[in-house]
């Protein structure tokens, strides 16, 4: 399991990462599992896992996603994201020391989840 910022547009996931093992992993095996827990307390909860095929993206499927994935960063980053939103290419957000970021997407195949609301 990796922990990734991610955004959920048009029944797909978007997120990336750089060159390394992350990517190294995705390329020998595309079939992954995305789960996404959010929840207050032990009573309070919902989770879903969802499994999919892992494509890396080129054209214009990068600055989709880097359009998702930055409206997704100005939300999480508070007040430093503020600023961003008003900059004609968010994806500086997406670098890291200058490395270019690897983005890709997951459509999903199969879905379930649970949920405590007690």
């Amino acid at each position: 399991m990796v922990p990734i910022l991610y955004a959920y547009a048009n029944k797909t996931v978007y997120f990336h990462t750089y060159e390394g093992k992350k990517a190294e992993i995705i390329r020998k095996n595309p079939r992954v599992c995305f789960q996404v827990d959010d929840g207050t307390d032990l009573h309070k909860w919902r989770s879903v896992v969802a499994w999919g095929e892992c494509e890396e993206l080129s054209g214009k499927d990068v600055a989709e996603a880097i359009q998702f994935l930055s409206e997704k960063a100005a939300r999480v980053i508070t007040s430093s994201a503020r600023g961003l939103r008003k900059k004609k290419d968010p994806s500086h957000i997406l670098r890291l020391n200058h490395k270019k970021a690897i983005l890709y997407r997951i459509r999903f195949t199969k879905m379930t989840g649970r949920s405590e609301q007690s």
